[in-house]
């Protein structure tokens, strides 16, 4: 008597399967970077409390205390007050929310719009490319932190437009690494085979180049991110930064004229952007050898 076969069930092997099989390794690799993943959990932390900010505070950071000036560090003020009176733990976390944000918005303006630009001119190439390129030069030339100056100093003093300076005047080397990298991958036998079945120009870029350009985009990513922060604080130590409600860098401006007797104004804050910079890096750190193992 004739039996039915059984079906057999084959596993996926496309596309889908193939990426799922890409980023597990690629988490894999991530994990076996112990720094990194300290770091991650850091910064983590770090974005929590700062969602939390208004939640956590003890007290409403530009409340001054009448006669609490220079307050020590204690039950009521555990970082003491600064020469206003207003409590120090409170404008701190207050201030996480507005140095991360920075960070994050300034860096992922400047790595979009270098995004494009590099993609346009490393795809078409040509006059296309070298009219980017050429402006590319132009506001790399200018340095960067007199221009932030300038910029600065000559419109309102806000939050998006420092957000906005920052993300407009970094975006140049960004382009050029998408450029690079689009330059030696439209070579490649896969987008000519795309070509040749008809695909779009849109459809080559976004489907078959830009996914093969993400390693060094996400990695560059985290690294402009503190460097961001970094501009900013420095723009803010010198009295260009937002300072209702301050950013880190506006706290240590505040606190520099009372490193005599309160140092810790300053070290505070300081050491929050020192750690998370250094966050920032060692992320960038495991995420270039888990993206590319090869490299290491």
């Amino acid at each position: 008597m004739a039996t039915a076969n059984p079906q057999v069930t084959k596993p996926y092997t496309g596309m889908a399967a193939k990426e799922e099989t890409f980023w597990s390794l690629t988490w894999y690799r991530f994990r076996r970077h112990k720094l990194a993943m300290v770091f991650t959990a850091v910064l983590l932390m770090m974005y929590a409390i700062a969602l939390i900010a208004p939640y956590i505070a003890p007290h409403d950071p530009m409340a001054i205390h009448v006669g609490g000036r220079f307050e020590p560090m204690s039950a009521e003020f555990p970082f003491g007050t600064d020469r206003l009176g207003r409590d120090t733990l409170s404008r701190v976390l207050h201030g996480s929310r507005i140095s991360l944000m920075v960070g994050f918005v300034a860096a992922g303006l400047a790595m979009s719009l270098g995004t494009l630009a590099g993609a346009v001119a490393g795809y078409f190439g040509g006059v296309i490319d070298e009219v980017i390129m050429r402006i590319c030069e132009v506001i790399m030339a200018i340095p960067t932190f007199f221009l932030l100056l300038t910029v600065v100093a000559v419109f309102e003093r806000s939050l998006l437009n420092i957000m906005l300076v920052i993300g407009f005047t970094t975006w140049p080397s960004a382009a050029r690494l998408v450029r690079g990298q689009f330059l030696s991958l439209r070579e490649m036998d896969y987008v000519e085979a795309a070509r040749s079945v008809g695909a779009r120009n849109s459809r080559i870029v976004m489907q078959h180049i830009l996914p093969n350009c993400m390693a060094p985009i996400i990695v560059s990513t985290t690294l402009r991110i503190g460097g961001a922060m970094l501009t900013e604080a420095g723009l803010a130590f010198i009295g260009l930064g937002v300072t209702d409600p301050p950013s880190w860098g506006s706290l240590m401006e505040a606190g520099r004229h009372t490193l005599r007797f309160a140092p810790h104004m300053t070290y505070i804050p300081g050491l929050l952007i020192f750690f998370t910079v250094l966050a920032y890096n060692y992320i960038g750190d495991g995420l270039r050898d888990a993206l590319d193992p090869k490299l290491k």
